[in-house]
């Protein structure tokens, strides 16, 4: 499979809209998100060059390189997880055998594919923890482009979370469902205080 994150953005946009399932929603989610781990960096960096010892920055600089390289990774597993719930369903069932094995699968490959964009909604949901600790430390400047990064981020979770319900609500098993499905609320639920939260923030001067 090929590598979304190393293509061209008119290229991958041009396979967004193309009639292939892959890449979607899940792989757009972590693209969104790295793109909003990108914007806190650059916030980040412009602040930090009135003072190199501001430690805040700098570690938000650094959280902000390790989620856009992770969110990034995600992207292209997210396309992968979903082919493998591709493949599954069309693993033969002319038997009891190759029923029982071919229902296995696909339960296994659905999993996987609510565990990817699960792990990029809090992934995105981390960005927006970052930016909240750079509140009031940035220069006002670069206020704007640190609001993109948390709206971009908030989208992210969201749209991750919809790749989660959509398979969650094919796999058979309750209990791994559960589990799921009370991080994806947990995640939801902080977003929205966490947006909240920074729509006040402000930069200095």
């Amino acid at each position: 499979m090929e590598s979304f994150r190393r293509m061209p953005v008119e290229d991958f946009i041009g396979k967004l809209s193309a009639p292939t399932p892959t890449p979607g929603g899940g792989t757009a989610a972590a693209v969104v998100g790295a793109m909003a781990a990108a914007l806190l960096n650059m916030a980040a960096s412009i602040s930090l060059k009135r003072s190199q010892e501001e430690r805040t920055l700098q570690e938000a600089r650094e959280c902000s390189e390790r989620l856009r390289e992770s969110l990034l990774y995600l992207a292209d597993r997210d396309s992968a997880a979903y082919e493998r719930v591709v493949e599954a369903y069309r693993l033969p069932k002319g038997t009891e055998e190759e029923k029982r094995a071919r229902k296995l699968k696909i339960q296994e490959a659905l999993r996987e594919a609510a565990e990817v964009p699960l792990r990029t909604a809090e992934l995105a949901l981390e960005i927006l923890e970052t930016a909240r600790r750079m509140k009031g430390e940035i220069r006002s400047s670069v206020l704007s482009d640190l609001l993109v990064a948390v709206r971009l981020a908030y989208a992210g979770v969201h749209a991750a979370l919809c790749n989660v319900d959509v398979n969650l609500s094919s796999m058979e098993d309750e209990e791994v469902k559960k589990e799921l499905w009370e991080k994806r609320c947990t995640f939801e639920q902080r977003a929205e205080e966490l947006l909240r939260e920074l729509l006040t923030s402000g930069g200095s001067e």
